[in-house]
């Protein structure tokens, strides 16, 4: 399934070592419930963490 979707990301700071982030995403003004697509996002993120604290370009 495809959508034109809008993501909005909350990151904040938990203790000294934790960080919450917390995404929302809307079609149009309707929430979208499927994971797939939170799936998605955080999977992308979690490498991209990765290769940031592996120092990779």
């Amino acid at each position: 399934m495809v959508y034109s979707m809008r993501m909005t990301v909350s990151v904040r700071d938990r203790w000294t070592t934790q960080t919450i982030v917390r995404a929302n995403a809307q079609y149009n003004i309707t929430a979208i419930e499927d994971p797939l697509p939170y799936q998605q996002f955080f999977v992308a993120l979690e490498k991209a963490m990765f290769l940031t604290a592996q120092q990779v370009d």
